[in-house]
């Protein structure tokens, strides 16, 4: 074989191809890439005329898509800068020279194209930078998604400048002629095929345009001609969005909430707006805290992204802290390096600027929140059922949030106030442990129990709080967090008066006017842990004479076991532990529990004067269930039993009412 060198060749059948079904998927971004070339070329005059090169007439800046649909074709007009001949040769003629890169590089070397066909000669003064939105030279022939050809009329703006036409068909065959007299700008005209989507459903068109380049600081407008008949013009574009506007100055809430309402269709105002803003990164736009709670609404959180006004991502949830995956936003960086289709960000190592992203956005809701309960403390906790599952969640993920919003967890004491667990410690200084529960309605009984005996608690009912409170105890080792059913003899026992809660066998036991001491607390204790050992196995049974005589039995859970258990459940379902594993967690689960048998209870101190044995049996069968179900765990074929002994229980006492005389008859 011969050494030699060359160019790399190109099938042109196949690049048009490539450039239709794989860079560019869907025939919706053809009509993105036009009207983003259009506003660029807006763009590039506005700033040419603000660098004193452009003397003529200041660009309206519109930008016009029109669908004929009895001549089956669609135009994209723009009163830009235009092109040269040179310049659609170049930028045309050439796939991947793309004229914004140019413009830009030229603009920041303080270099612009001259009136001749070599535009690097003059070097006028320095200006900002346009907003150019093009970069790799190749979104304007997406345009043969749609189109069998494609024409291009244009008028530069350089005063020298003639009207030059361009046409192309699939095949890549192209004509460039003189063209005929215009004003200064370009019109792009896609003939469409007969089966074209546009033509069947122009509405879609104009839907998809919206969504888009919403956002474009052009005027954008979308019309539909019928049977030679001209259609009315509709505006495309939110020239002054109230979301931009609030990272600069204050915008109603009513305004911003319309804005949300329509923009994720959403019956619902949101919870509260957020305003963003970076001037690193050219960040802008909004954070809309929402109602996350369910119910019949279901509209998922949701953050769009754009840059310089053009849609990047209709769920960028990648680019947001992933606590704030929940709620939704609109966000605009002018820095983010999009990929050629501009439907992505591209990695860059020079500079995270998706990292930028993330965190300007957690900074800026940090802020925000911190301000709310710093100065607007009842606000705040007005808003913290709807959003603090998303603050506990972002204060155990986000290191910048819980930075500052650890501290402001609010947490719901037994009493139902909002407090956090700073605050909750200074209410109890000298207090090692944090009683908790997990449900107010199915552990309402401990509760109350609780709160009657000045005991404080508070109430951790969310998915969310298992996590929190491990979270809690690292943070501060000298707190113990301890669930109402773990062990409350020992809380009364702290807080009642001595000797007012003992257990039964202990050196302070039961005194001998007790009416348990003795043989007949024996064998009661005997007959309900013989119930205990059939249905709650591994389960202990003490008899205690608590500090209140209100509550007959209770099902007691140790911390350790129940934690242990709730991890294995977890495990499974997520399918990290085997059916083995989980099966020893549970049996440590198990030995964790105990039933308490209350020695001052009345129903108690009767039940062990019972001789006759199924009675004793059943009732102590009733007296287990109602333990069983105020520590939640009653349930299946357990539930239904309790359900038709009480039916039994019922009739018994009916049965055992005297019979009315006659004279009450």
């Amino acid at each position: 074989m011969t050494a030699r060198s060359g160019v790399l060749s190109v099938e042109r059948s196949r690049l048009f191809d490539l450039l239709r079904g794989s860079l560019y998927a869907g025939g919706d971004v053809a009509l993105r890439e036009l009207v983003a070339n259009a506003a660029d070329a807006v763009a590039k005059l506005r700033a040419l005329a603000l660098r004193g090169e452009y003397a003529g007439p200041a660009p309206e800046g519109r930008i016009e898509v029109v669908l004929d649909r009895a001549q089956a074709i669609l135009t994209v007009t723009d009163d830009g800068l235009g092109m040269t001949a040179y310049e659609v040769e170049r930028y045309l003629n050439e796939i991947a020279v793309s004229g914004a890169a140019e413009f830009l590089d030229l603009v920041g070397d303080s270099h612009a194209p001259d009136a001749t066909e070599q535009p690097d000669a003059s070097e006028p003064a320095p200006s900002p930078e346009p907003a150019v939105i093009g970069q790799f030279g190749v979104g304007f022939y997406s345009a043969f998604m749609l189109a069998d050809r494609v024409e291009v009329d244009t008028l530069s703006w350089r005063s020298d400048a003639a009207p030059v036409h361009w046409e192309c068909d699939t095949q890549m065959a192209f004509q460039l002629r003189p063209g005929r007299s215009r004003p200064i700008g370009t019109t792009v005209t896609l003939h469409l095929p007969a089966d074209s989507a546009v033509l069947a459903a122009p509405e879609a068109a104009y839907e998809v345009l919206r969504r888009q380049v919403r956002y474009l600081p052009v005027a954008v407008w979308f019309r539909v001609d019928d049977d030679g008949c001209c259609g009315e013009a509709r505006l495309v574009t939110d020239l002054d969005p109230a979301w931009r506007r609030a990272a600069t100055e204050r915008v109603a809430a009513d305004e911003l909430a319309a804005t949300y309402r329509e923009q994720f269709g959403d019956e619902l105002d949101p919870l509260l707006v957020i305003p963003v803003v970076s001037l690193d990164i050219g960040l802008r736009g909004v954070v809309y805290l929402r109602d996350t709670r369910g119910g019949e609404r279901e509209v998922d959180g949701r953050f769009d992204l754009y840059c310089r006004g053009i849609e990047v991502a209709r769920d960028a949830r990648e680019f947001v802290p992933t606590f704030l995956g929940v709620q939704s936003g609109i966000i605009e960086c002018d820095a983010l390096p999009l990929v050629v289709a501009r439907s992505g960000v591209r990695e860059e190592a020079e500079t995270d600027v998706p990292g930028l992203l993330r965190e300007s956005l957690s900074q800026a809701v940090t802020l925000r929140l911190h301000e709310l309960f710093t100065h607007e403390r009842g606000v705040y906790e007005r808003l913290w059922p709807d959003i603090g599952a998303f603050v506990k969640y972002g204060a155990l993920t986000d290191r910048t949030f819980a930075s500052v919003m650890a501290r402001r967890v609010l947490v719901e004491t037994f009493d139902g106030r909002l407090v956090t667990l700073g605050e909750l410690r200074a209410e109890s200084p000298g207090s090692a442990r944090v009683l908790y529960a997990t449900d107010r309605d199915e552990q309402a009984d401990l509760i109350d129990l609780h709160r009657r005996h000045g005991i404080p608690g508070i109430v951790l009912d969310h998915v969310i709080d298992g996590p929190l409170v491990r979270a809690f105890e690292g943070a501060h080792r000298d707190l113990t967090f301890q669930r109402v059913d773990a062990d409350p003899v020992g809380v009364l026992a702290d807080a009642a008066p001595a000797g007012a809660s003992r257990v039964v066998g202990e050196p302070d036991g039961l005194d001998a006017d007790d009416a348990l001491a003795g043989a007949s607390g024996d064998a009661l204790v005997a007959d309900i842990r013989r119930q205990v050992g059939e249905r709650l196995p591994g389960t202990d049974v003490r008899l205690v004479a608590l500090a209140t005589p209100d509550v007959p039995l209770l099902l007691v859970q140790a911390e350790a076991g129940r934690r242990t258990g709730e991890f294995a459940d977890l495990a499974v379902l997520a399918g990290v532990l085997d059916g083995a594993v989980a099966q020893a967690a549970q049996t440590m689960r198990a030995q964790g529990r105990t039933v308490v048998v209350n020695a001052r209870n009345p129903i108690v101190a009767r039940l062990a004067q019972v001789t006759d044995p199924p009675l004793r049996v059943l009732a102590i069968a009733q007296l287990l269930d109602l333990a069983v179900l105020g520590g939640g765990e009653l349930s299946g074929s357990a539930r239904t039993a309790f359900l038709r002994r009480s039916e039994d229980v019922l009739g018994r006492v009916l049965d055992a009412a005297p019979a009315p005389s006659r004279d009450a008859q």
